[in-house]
């Protein structure tokens, strides 16, 4: 005996309006239930609306009763979130462990994982039996481990770090009420030659730069400070690195805030900056150095500063004199200090910001 006939209820006006509008959806799953009760709703059979649709009956039949039941809520259903997880929490955790060890202290002649060799791995030590590259990439993600670049790191031997990071960071919270913050260091050598870099340009026609050059030109250095609570930077390029120069860019240091303000002057420990002769200075005119600790330099304010530096005025570069990379840092420090709040300077500065 042959199933009775099965049709949607009858629609008002507004409803099939409705319904049409919904046959515009992005969502292939959508449009198709939306197609079997349009077709239901001029009295096709089931096992036509199958054929026209592409599906089959039981599913045809299904969405009819669930529409003629819910309404337009039913176009909608909760979809399940899939299988049950293939790994236990357990081994989730074992693979992401295994992930983060160096292969070479786990009998592999490797120094770094890829995904490949580090399923392979998995397998052979039976940490699971099997696991898809794909499924291994979600893993780790998951976990928030990804494939980087190493990075050096240096640790402070200084026996005063504590205090000195205190003294520093305490600066660097709260702007004292008698003068203002600076952070002093140089960015260099520079020389004259041709910067590697990245640039847009036409699809697999790169800018090239020379390959064969002499650096006769010597090498120079920007002299860097950094207002930390008013955020300007500031300085000057110079051809030398001496005791000379830093003492000259600590008196226009000076000129640039009245006289009775007191300028913390924070700097890394290199000999240089605390010669005799500048110590001698700053006492006579109320500048007191605030020295970070040693192989610390990360907690001087300013390093966050020089890394869009490099990116913006060196790298891509080829500066035919020293007068014409002098220009360059003006022109990119008067850009810096007026329109860089919403700028790629601005991310660079955050993304290298340890203190």
């Amino acid at each position: 005996m042959a199933r009775p006939s099965l049709f949607i209820r009858p629609l008002e006006q507004g409803e099939m309006e409705f319904l049409a509008h919904l046959r515009k959806s992005r969502r292939q799953a959508l449009r198709q239930r939306v197609q079997i009760l349009m077709a239901s709703m001029v009295y096709t059979p089931v096992h036509q609306i199958a054929l026209i649709c592409q599906t089959d009956e039981a599913h045809v039949r299904k969405v009819i009763h669930a529409f003629n039941e819910h309404g337009f809520e039913s176009l909608n259903p909760k979809v399940s979130t899939g299988r049950p997880q293939t790994f236990e929490p357990a081994t989730r955790e074992r693979i992401v462990a295994i992930a983060l060890t160096p292969p070479t202290t786990l009998g592999e002649p490797l120094t770094h994982w890829s995904l490949r060799r580090l399923k392979t791995y998995l397998e052979h030590r039976r940490v699971v039996r099997r696991i898809a590259v794909e499924t291994l990439r979600c893993i780790l993600r998951e976990k928030n481990v990804s494939f980087q670049r190493t990075r050096t790191w240096k640790h402070s031997t200084d026996p005063a770090f504590e205090e000195k990071a205190a003294r520093v960071m305490a600066l660097y919270r709260a702007c004292p009420a008698d003068g203002v913050v600076v952070c002093f260091d140089e960015f260099g050598p520079i020389s004259l030659q041709p910067y590697p870099g990245h640039c847009y340009a036409k699809r697999k026609r790169p800018w090239r730069r020379r390959a064969t050059y002499v650096r006769r030109g010597g090498i120079g250095y920007f002299f860097g400070a950094y207002d930390v609570h008013a955020d300007v930077l500031f300085g000057g390029y110079r051809l030398a690195k001496t005791t000379t120069e830093v003492l000259a860019l600590y008196r226009y240091i000076r000129r640039r805030y009245p006289n009775q303000l007191r300028i913390y002057l924070v700097n890394d420990n290199l000999s240089l900056h605390w010669t005799p002769l500048i110590r001698e200075w700053a006492a006579g005119h109320n500048v007191e150095l605030v020295a970070t600790p040693t192989s610390a330099s990360y907690l001087n304010r300013i390093e966050c500063h020089f890394r869009p530096l490099r990116e913006f005025v060196v790298n891509a570069s080829d500066y035919a004199s020293h007068a014409n990379v002098a220009d360059a840092f003006r022109r990119y420090i008067r850009r810096r200090n007026t329109d860089h709040q919403t700028s790629r300077i601005r991310r660079l500065e955050f993304r290298s910001r340890i203190a």
